[in-house]
Formats: structure tokens, C-alpha cells, sequence
């Protein structure tokens, strides 16, 4: 893979666009613990990493040429976290006859908040 490329696309409050930016470990390490510890994201395989293991593996990936981690952002808040790899050299290497430019991607969407209750009302004559 390429350099990493930073991306943003532009997030306004009327469109809700998410932001992209390359994870910072260091600031990013807590929220994604939070994420991969939910029993929702149990197959990424990463349950009882505590935030020191989850700010290396993203230091490590971040680290890898062929590897790239991202959080995604809507209105400032963290929404999601991204994998952008070369499946060339990374993980698919025994079953994918990658190609040039191929690029893979794992994503991780964080848990939703609590659920919100509604009332609806039927109305019958």
C-alpha cells in the first residue's frame, strides 16, 4: 500500500457526514477497547484486550506499510473504527489473488447507545 492518505470529508450538522481521520493510539486506544469488549464485536477476536494491548495492536497497524487503522467521526463523536489494508501482503494472502490497487477493509461500528423507547398509538374505528 501507498503512504497513508489522510481523508476528510467534510461533516456538516445538516448532512451528518462522518469524518475520517487516521487513529491517534494515544488518544484513540480507550474508545476502541470500549468497542471491541462489547459482547457484539466479539468476532474481531479482541474481548479482553485491555486499552494498553488495543494501543499496541493499533500502533502495530499503524506501524505495518500494508496497514492502516481510521476513526470515523459524526459531529465529533467517534462512530466507528476501520482497517484499510494491501491484502496482497495482509491476511488474504493464501485466498485471494489480489491485484494492484486491490485494497481489503475490516470495519467495527460501535455499539449503539441504549434504545430508545417509542410510543405508537393505533387507532381503530
Amino acid at each position: 500500500m501507498s503512504a497513508p492518505v489522510t481523508v476528510a470529508v467534510p461533516s456538516g450538522r445538516a448532512t451528518g457526514l462522518p469524518s475520517v481521520h487516521p487513529v491517534d493510539p494515544g488518544r484513540d486506544a480507550a474508545v476502541v477497547q470500549s468497542w471491541l469488549a462489547h459482547p457484539a464485536s466479539s468476532w474481531w477476536g479482541m474481548p479482553d484486550h485491555d486499552v494498553d494491548a488495543v494501543r499496541a495492536y493499533l500502533r502495530a497497524v499503524g506501524d505495518d506499510p500494508a496497514q492502516q487503522g481510521w476513526l470515523l467521526r459524526r459531529h465529533g463523536e467517534p462512530i466507528a473504527y476501520a482497517e484499510t489494508y494491501d491484502p496482497a501482503t495482509v491476511l488474504l494472502t493464501d485466498v485471494w489473488d489480489a491485484e494492484p490497487g486491490d485494497v481489503g477493509m475490516h470495519l467495527l461500528v460501535a455499539p449503539p447507545p441504549a434504545p430508545v423507547r417509542r410510543a405508537v398509538a393505533v387507532c381503530t374505528a
